[in-house]
């Protein structure tokens, strides 16, 4: 298994110029592209981040599916327009 260390990486500050609490972002698509590369075990701070960010991008992949039956519970979605 490939071990990627990524997270709130000086390098990720130098590209996009954040300190290393804002560097979310960054380390967000550091990880796509090592986990697309065949890393296995991640090392993060942000694990809800993400967590959220692998089962997305899995989806987005072909590499996981959503039920359809899935719904969202009211307070998850967006609220609802008044508008005719």
């Amino acid at each position: 298994p490939l071990l990627l260390s990524v997270s709130r990486k000086d390098f990720l500050g130098a590209i996009a110029w954040r300190p290393p609490r804002a560097r979310l972002g960054g380390t967000l698509a550091a990880i796509g592209h090592g986990v697309a590369a065949g890393a296995h075990v991640l090392r993060v701070h942000d694990v809800a981040a993400v967590a959220d960010f692998l089962a997305v991008r899995a989806v987005f992949a072909g590499e996981a599916e959503v039920d359809p039956k899935l719904r969202l519970p009211d307070h998850l979605r967006w609220a609802q327009s008044s508008a005719p």
